[in-house]
């Protein structure tokens, strides 16, 4: 269809879309630092107040259960660096979660992905990921949570330091402000541990999960 006979007032619509629509697809291909080509990975919140959200979130889930595909789920309520994660890949502040990610490549939010379910393209489009069962757990430390309670404050965020006969109390560097830290059985990248000593990754992912703030982030529930 040429540009003809397309109505006038249906321009703006259009040029907006293929606008938006080349504007997430250079910023990913920018921004995609992550090196998750052979994994599928959802952003989400535990949060439950706002219901549409709880509902969204909870409908992927089921929908990549159902398929028995083997997904990463980041909460950004848990640990807010997944939020500055997830805006650097798509690039917008206005995140409405769920987002999912196939193979490094945006999918989108919940409607995508069940629109891809229902026409049977999802299937296709994940046929070579790893497959589990909807019960079975990854890793027994943390149960799939990817977090586990500061091993240095027990989650109290506080550690104490003597020194010139005094104590006092400081905020720990160790964990993010939720007195969590990443679990060391699987949430450090394969390649980091074939390279590097268990402990010394672990250290450098709590220092480098800890020192970013997402107070200048906007995160859109509904």
């Amino acid at each position: 269809m040429s540009t003809q006979e397309i109505d006038s007032s249906e321009l703006p619509k259009v040029r907006q879309l293929v606008n938006q629509f080349l504007s997430i697809s250079i910023t990913h291909q920018k921004n995609n630092s992550i090196d998750d080509k052979n994994e599928i990975v959802i952003y989400t919140t535990s949060i439950g107040i706002i219901r549409e959200t709880a509902q969204d979130c909870q409908l992927v889930r089921s929908i990549l259960q159902t398929l028995c595909l083997k997904f990463i789920e980041k909460d950004v309520s848990i640990h807010p660096l997944y939020l500055k994660e997830l805006y650097e890949r798509i690039g917008t502040v206005k995140i409405k979660l769920p987002q999912t990610f196939v193979g490094g490549l945006y999918v989108g939010g919940a409607s995508a992905v069940e629109s891809l379910n229902e026409s049977g393209k999802l299937r296709e489009l994940t046929t070579n990921f790893e497959r589990q069962g909807a019960t079975e757990i990854n890793c027994a430390s943390c149960y799939d949570y990817r977090f586990v309670p500061c091993h240095s404050c027990h989650g109290s965020r506080r550690n104490r330091s003597s020194s010139f006969n005094r104590i006092a109390e400081l905020k720990c560097g160790q964990c993010n402000e939720n007195g969590l830290q990443l679990c060391p059985q699987c949430s450090i990248p394969m390649r980091s541990r074939a390279n590097s000593a268990p402990k010394r990754q672990f250290e450098s992912e709590k220092h480098y999960n800890l020192q970013v703030p997402c107070t200048n982030y906007t995160l859109k529930l509904s």
